[in-house]
């Protein structure tokens, strides 16, 4: 509706720590079960790596020399290669992702969901199954709206969408502005002031979103 969702006190959008399960991997923010304690790059690598300690075998460890050296990119590396870990831990991360976005779907009902970070260059391997699980996890009319959208948009292009985007909602929401103060211009540093936190807020809320999906460390 060309308004930012800032929520009451500027928190809004933390999709990261929608909680999947009651219990689970403790999360960053301290809470237990979150999103992004299950479905980040971060995450996948942690779990590959408990894996591997476990002594489960697979070509990973290969690809990346110890442990402790294991990234989403050596599973990647061996999912190439129809690893048996790299397969079950990819597919169980689907599953993760699905769950959220199919979460995020069903509450605000977007037209994109745009998703960045080093998962991505999986490709078809991520969009393919992904698409198939979240369509299992929403509402049908709500699909039908954002399903050829996502992933659309990817690297520069997708920070060209936020900045235009960003630029959008700051003109707004100081058109909102002005008219509330009846178009007078005597406040002018205050809205300046307003337009500014809405350009930080507007990546920052973007950000959010795109990390609890799919950020590489």
């Amino acid at each position: 509706d060309g308004r930012l969702m800032r929520g009451a006190n500027g928190n809004a959008a933390e999709l990261g720590h929608i909680p999947l399960t009651l219990d689970g991997p403790r999360c960053g923010c301290g809470n237990q079960g979150c999103w992004e304690a299950y479905a980040s790059g971060t995450a996948i690598a942690r779990r590959t790596r408990e894996a591997l300690a476990a002594g489960r075998r697979s070509s990973i460890l290969g690809f990346a020399g110890t442990i402790d050296q294991v990234t989403t990119y050596h599973l990647f590396q061996a999912l190439a290669e129809k690893d048996a870990l790299a397969t079950e831990i990819w597919d169980q991360s689907i599953d993760y992702l699905g769950r959220g976005l199919g979460a995020v779907i069903n509450t605000f009902n977007p037209d994109m969901i745009a998703l960045h970070g080093g998962m991505t260059k999986a490709g078809s391997q991520l969009f393919g199954p992904l698409r198939k699980e979240v369509a299992t996890r929403c509402f049908d009319d709500a699909w039908q709206l954002v399903q050829t959208r996502i992933g659309s948009l990817q690297g520069r292009e997708l920070v060209g969408y936020v900045r235009a985007r960003a630029r959008s909602l700051v003109m707004n929401e100081a058109a909102r502005t002005i008219a509330a103060n009846g178009g007078r211009g005597g406040k002018i540093e205050k809205i300046g002031n307003e337009a500014g936190f809405l350009l930080q807020r507007e990546v920052d809320v973007a950000g959010s979103l795109l990390r609890c999906c799919t950020q590489v460390e």
